[in-house]
């Protein structure tokens, strides 16, 4: 796809066009690790032993960065009170403390607009549970200005997280099997017949060879071709040159039986030509009158 010229970026000194400005521009994701969300799963089955079925909160610390808005596991629960619909914080968190969770009962899947109002305003992120953990819902505050602020939904993603040692052993250890087909058969190919399979055997050097052969492929002396069994990928050099082998045999006698298909074919036409010519001297004679 070319570059498109649709008017020069008015904010810009540097002639660059609007499609070439160097922003960044991403979809809002919000980045929770595995392991901090089964943490929070945790939390609910112990807050469940008491409170099953009240709304309850916790905040924890996030972050912007070139991935997403990222949480970090950090957790403060504060002081509260909670019932079936609603919980009031009695100790309110200081603004480092800018994620806020509440779980909400099961038949409630979404935010209530008292929650917006008092919640999703005025954190950075706002995330809501279902009674056992999950998430169900989400926002993010973006700044505007001092005085504006919008409020969107974020996809959640879960990243994966390998110690250094693993994710480098795995870089350098495990690579794709890379096959080189040989150029030349270890063998004189012998001239087969249909009915003769153990000529091409004879030429097949030895009982461990012959025996890969009789594993792997099936003769079928109607078409004198070898077909094999499976569609597995040969282990050995030795093998691999064996399958060459009959793959070239059985490309020589499809050759050769279209060679033999044109020649009957060539017959036939002359025999129907010997067929018309005896029917014309039988009607009008030799002559032709």
């Amino acid at each position: 796809m070319g570059k498109h010229n649709w008017g020069k970026n008015p904010n810009s000194q540097d002639n660059l066009t609007r499609w070439d400005n160097g922003v960044n521009v991403k979809e809002p994701v919000i980045r929770i690790a595995q392991d901090f969300q089964s943490l929070i799963k945790n939390m609910c089955i112990k807050v469940n032993e008491k409170h099953k079925g009240d709304e309850f909160a916790f905040v924890c610390k996030g972050v912007t960065t070139n991935k997403g808005f990222e949480l970090k596991q950090e957790i403060l629960v504060p002081t509260q009170e909670v019932k079936y619909a609603s919980v009031d914080i009695i100790d309110h968190p200081s603004s480092e403390w800018n994620v806020f969770f509440h779980r909400h009962p099961s038949s409630v899947s979404s935010f209530s607009v008292d929650d917006h109002e008092s919640i999703n305003k005025n954190y950075d992120c706002s995330i809501l549970l279902d009674p056992d953990g999950n998430i169900i819902d989400n926002r993010l505050r973006l700044k505007v200005s001092d005085s504006l602020y919008f409020m969107v939904k974020a996809t959640i993603e879960t990243p994966i997280e390998i110690p250094a040692d693993i994710f480098n052993a795995i870089e350098r250890n495990i690579r794709d099997h890379v096959y080189t087909a040989p150029s030349t058969v270890a063998y004189d190919k012998p001239k087969l017949t249909k009915d003769r399979p153990e000529q091409f055997l004879s030429a097949l050097l030895d009982a461990e060879t012959k025996q890969y052969l009789f594993d792997n492929y099936q003769y079928y002396p109607a078409s004198g071709i070898w077909i094999r069994k499976d569609s597995k990928s040969p282990k050995t050099d030795k093998d691999a040159k064996i399958d060459l082998a009959i793959r070239e045999w059985n490309s020589d006698k499809a050759a050769e039986d279209l060679l033999n298909q044109q020649e009957d074919l060539l017959n036939q036409q002359e025999d129907l030509l010997n067929q018309q010519e005896d029917l014309f001297n039988k009607q009008y004679g030799r002559d032709g009158y």
